[in-house]
């Protein structure tokens, strides 16, 4: 091999950008993931919420919108929605403010990635992300507390439409309880439908 291909193949080892590792893009994964998560649990929520409504305005009012109107949207648009269904402020502040870093992370962190940094700035952007991943996790948390609060309400809810309709097969000895079964859990019906009061504390 002469010098000159032995000087040719180190000059395009040297051009190749290599695939960057190490603590800080493992964490920049995690939190991508988790903006991921947050939005699927938004979708989550405002599907109950139209499932909720459409139930309780079944035969009086049509109702259309369902799970296919919120799957393209973007975290931004999701937020605005789900501000419309939901009494907690600090939240609908909090995922408003994380918009900004959702985008940087999905768009433009994984290429500055590549870039080459001085230490102090690798040291300070590795931080960032750490306390980046803790605040979209407490978001995360409590948005996750809502979607599970809603998935209560939307099966209390159905329920009770289909004993108001009489929707039971009587002739089944099973059912023939049903009614009285939702009357016994009436004395419940206010706990389990109490909307989850916020997690989030901005202690940032």
């Amino acid at each position: 091999m002469t010098n000159r291909s032995m000087s040719s193949k180190r000059a395009k080892k040297s051009r190749r950008r290599r695939r960057p590792t190490g603590p800080r893009t493992d964490v920049l994964v995690d939190v991508v993931i988790d903006f991921q998560i947050v939005e699927a649990a938004l979708k989550r929520y405002l599907e109950y919420a139209y499932l909720i409504i459409e139930v309780l305005t079944k035969g009086t009012q049509p109702f259309k919108l369902g799970r296919t109107d919120v799957e393209d949207l973007p975290l931004g648009r999701l937020t605005d929605r789900f501000a419309k269904f939901v009494d907690d402020d600090t939240l609908v502040k909090e995922l408003r403010a994380l918009k900004g870093d959702r985008d940087h992370c999905a768009h433009r962190a994984f290429m500055d990635a590549y870039v080459e940094k001085g230490r102090v700035k690798v040291r300070d952007e590795y931080g960032r992300l750490l306390a980046l991943r803790k605040r979209v996790r407490a978001a995360q948390k409590c948005l996750l507390e809502h979607v599970r609060h809603q998935r209560t309400l939307h099966g209390i809810v159905g329920l009770t439409h289909r004993i108001k309709r009489g929707d039971f097969d009587r002739t089944s000895a099973g059912s023939q309880q049903a009614p009285s079964r939702a009357a016994a859990g009436s004395s419940s019906l206010d706990r389990k439908s109490r909307r989850p009061r916020s997690a989030l504390t901005s202690d940032r």
